[in-house]
């Protein structure tokens, strides 16, 4: 499960890095959800996330979940609704996501 929280972070870091350069203009909202505040790394991964984003033109919404699956999701969803136009999430148990994430592929697919 570190693995994948890993993976799932060191691949959005990775993203953010690779975008191309974007004008000052508002390019959308970017929703971020990570698992909680009390680790340190996770709170310097969100903040990173969120500089990187607005460095390329976008909002960022960033949310933690405090390590309670059903607030991740429940923000997920919040997020989704919203209309955020990149999601990144650090999952809590990316095995209690999979409903969750198959509305957000179906909402990326409108």
């Amino acid at each position: 499960m570190k693995s994948l929280k890993l993976i799932t972070a060191t691949l959005a870091l990775a993203l953010c890095a690779t975008a191309p350069y974007a004008n000052a203009e508002d390019k959308g909202v970017v929703g971020i959800s990570m698992p909680t505040k009390s680790s340190s790394r996770w709170i310097s991964d969100g903040q990173s996330m969120v500089d990187a984003f607005k460095a390329k033109g976008y909002q960022a919404d960033l949310q933690y979940a405090e390590d309670e699956v059903p607030n991740q999701i429940a923000q997920i969803e919040n997020l989704i609704t919203k209309g955020v136009k990149i999601l990144v999430v650090a999952p809590i148990d990316g095995t209690t996501l999979s409903n969750t994430l198959s509305k957000v592929r179906r909402a990326a697919s409108r």
